[in-house]
């Protein structure tokens, strides 16, 4: 055998045994088998001169206790939620995805924009993006094979605020113990 054709079989098998590494490897990235499953709902209060009111989440991450590092939470996109139709119970999952395990003390989530559609009819649009920090979020312990859900609250009369006959977008999230 010629010796480049044996450097060639050789680069072959290195080639192919990369690719299968690397392809094993991602994998475990996707499917960590030290993480627990976070869902995250969302409710709202009604506000009496709000008709719909429309956010975009963007992103939602959650703080490690341990290392102060950012976590992020896969949304399976960038859902748009219409507020003002989850009260009475009423809730919307705005995550449900595998997380590390771990402690987590803080949440912040990162709206990309919202609309809002008053009782007269007239719309109000606002582009972001707006990171808010949830209030009131307690430490939470993600535990491997296990699962938290998280209820947030989305006071639609605090994020909407009518000023002299304007409307200003000022969102508010808060952490919900009792849901």
């Amino acid at each position: 055998m010629r010796p480049w054709t044996r450097w060639r079989i050789l680069g072959i098998v290195l080639l192919y045994t990369a690719v299968a590494l690397g392809c094993a490897s991602s994998s475990e990235v996707l499917e960590p088998a030290n993480a627990g499953q976070l869902t995250v709902r969302v409710h709202d209060a009604p506000a009496p001169w709000i008709a719909e009111a429309h956010v975009t989440v963007g992103a939602l991450e959650l703080r490690d206790a341990a290392t102060g590092v950012w976590v992020p939470v896969d949304l399976g996109g960038a859902p748009t939620i219409e507020l003002t139709v989850l009260v009475n119970g009423n809730m919307a999952t705005i995550a449900s995805s595998p997380i590390p395990a771990g402690r987590y003390d803080a949440m912040r989530v990162t709206l990309e924009r919202a609309r809002v559609v008053l009782t007269d009819g007239s719309e109000v649009s606002f582009e972001g993006p707006f990171a808010v920090a949830v209030e009131g979020f307690p430490e939470i312990l993600v535990e491997e094979g296990g699962a938290v859900t998280v209820t947030l609250d989305f006071p639609v009369d605090l994020a909407f605020q009518l000023r002299d006959g304007t409307v200003v977008f000022a969102p508010t999230v808060r952490y919900d113990p009792g849901s």
